[in-house]
C-alpha cells in the first residue's frame, strides 16, 4: 500500500483523521525532505515521546526546554494539538505557574501521539521499501 505519493498520503487505518494531526503537513514535509528524511524524524519524534515528560526529577528547567524543544518538530510534522499542548506547558513553566495540568495534558497527547507515530512509521518504512516488480 502507497503512503506517500504525489504529496497524497493513503493510508491503511484511520490515523490520518486523528485529531490534532494534520495530514497536510505530513505531506508537505515528505514532498519537500523526502520519504528517508521524514522516517528519521518521524523516529525521532517517537523516542523523544517515549520518555520526555516523564518525570525529569522535578526540574521546571528540563521540562521547559523538553516542550520547547517539542513544539517545533511536533507541528512540522503534523502533530498540531501536541504542539499547542507543549507551547502552552512552555508557558505555564516560564510565568512560573502551576504546571500540573498543562504537563499531564501534554503526557495525555504524547500518548496518543505515539499510538498515531507507530502507524505512520510502518505505513512509511512500507513505502519505502523497493518494489517487488
Amino acid at each position: 500500500m502507497k503512503v506517500i505519493t504525489g504529496g497524497d498520503m493513503e493510508t491503511s487505518g484511520n490515523h490520518s483523521d486523528e485529531p490534532g494531526f494534520c495530514r497536510e503537513s505530513l505531506e508537505e514535509f515528505v514532498s519537500v525532505m523526502g520519504e528517508a528524511r521524514a522516517s528519521e524524524w518521524l523516529d525521532a519524534l517517537a523516542e523523544r515521546l517515549s520518555s520526555a515528560f516523564e518525570d525529569r526529577n522535578g526540574d521546571p528547567s528540563e521540562i521547559r526546554n523538553m516542550a520547547h524543544s517539542t513544539v517545533s518538530r511536533a507541528g512540522t510534522l503534523g502533530f498540531m494539538e501536541l504542539a499547542n499542548r507543549c507551547a502552552k506547558l512552555e508557558q505555564a513553566i516560564t510565568r512560573r505557574r502551576n504546571y500540573v495540568e498543562e504537563l499531564e495534558d501534554v503526557r495525555d497527547e504524547a500518548r496518543r501521539v505515539m499510538n498515531v507515530l507507530s502507524r505512520l512509521r510502518v505505513d512509511l518504512k512500507r513505502e519505502m521499501r523497493p518494489d517487488d516488480d
